[in-house]
């Protein structure tokens, strides 16, 4: 995930936060918050645009749930 965030690639790490958040969602696993944590970091809108905002959002409430 974070590797898309990194390489600019805004679309990927998107599918790759909806398929972590809905793994997520079945397994209560540290290791996945701790990576999602990372990827809400490295979603930075200035770097790759506006589209990455609803990722974070998603990540951010996810989190805030567990």
């Amino acid at each position: 995930m974070v590797r898309y965030a990194r390489n600019g690639q805004p679309e990927a790490a998107d599918a790759a936060t909806s398929t972590a958040l809905r793994l997520m969602g079945d397994v209560h696993s540290t290791r996945v918050s701790d990576r999602l944590r990372e990827l809400g970091v490295e979603l930075d809108p200035k770097a790759l645009g506006t589209a990455v905002l609803d990722s974070r959002d998603r990540i951010r409430t996810a989190l805030q749930a567990t």
